[in-house]
């Protein structure tokens, strides 16, 4: 009787292991499927987050380098065009050393004064013109481009800034796409000769290619405004 009762309950423990094994299994399959079903959503999550972001981020550049290309981030406005046109004016007492070709540096002056496409262009020194010639001559381009350059994006100054404070000095060059260069932007030697180096890298394309590359080949010529204000300039000089 006692051996009957012993047996019984073995077999009853026995049944008992095997359903809550049963039980844990069903419940860690369940549990597994939950689990995947969460990663599932959670990656779809993400996944959406990341579109998202660089959807966004796409859109900012995009917008962005519109507006630079079109120039409505221009760094000029009412206020300081008439201090700088008082300072011009002071810069064209400079040295009086004379120029290869006869001509005096600080007297000669070039009077560019008109509106060129919305910017309010000044006089150009004979000191500008006399270090501006040289590297000219040296790389083969037209003295006349490098001024009209130099004149279209700063009116020939060197403290000027632009593109929401990522464009430097005389040539206003882009530290976003040339870092470590505002030393050399601010220098009117250095600036003119690094402009002429990155012309002439666009010389095949032609005159007025070679130009517009200094504001950037824009795709459809969104930026030809650009060439008509630098020859307009040219034209003046």
């Amino acid at each position: 009787m006692v051996k009957t009762k012993i047996i019984k309950r073995r077999i009853e423990i026995k049944v008992a292991k095997k359903k809550h094994n049963l039980i844990r299994c069903k419940c860690v399959k369940c549990g597994e499927k939950k689990w995947s079903q969460y990663n599932k959503k959670s990656n779809k999550k993400v996944a959406l987050f990341i579109i998202n972001l660089m959807v966004w981020t796409v859109a900012i550049d995009g917008i962005t380098n519109w507006y630079e290309s079109r120039g409505v981030w221009n760094f000029e406005n009412a206020v300081a065009q008439v201090e700088n046109q008082a300072q011009d004016q002071s810069h064209e007492r400079s040295e009086e050393a004379p120029m290869e070709d006869g001509t005096s540096r600080g007297t000669n002056t070039v009077s560019v004064a008109d509106v060129v496409g919305g910017t309010q262009v000044s006089s150009v020194s004979g000191s500008v013109i006399g270090t501006i010639k040289p590297i000219a001559e040296k790389y083969n381009l037209d003295w006349k481009i490098l001024v009209a350059l130099c004149l279209k994006e700063s009116q020939c100054r060197a403290d000027r800034v632009g593109d929401s404070g990522w464009s430097f000095g005389y040539y206003q060059i882009h530290q976003k796409y040339h870092p470590n260069t505002i030393k050399c932007a601010k220098d009117l030697e250095c600036a003119t000769e690094w402009t002429a180096k990155r012309l002439k890298r666009h010389e095949s394309l032609g005159t007025w290619e070679m130009v517009r590359s200094h504001n950037g080949l824009v795709a459809n010529n969104a930026n030809s405004y650009y060439v008509e204000d630098v020859k307009a300039i040219i034209e003046k000089l």
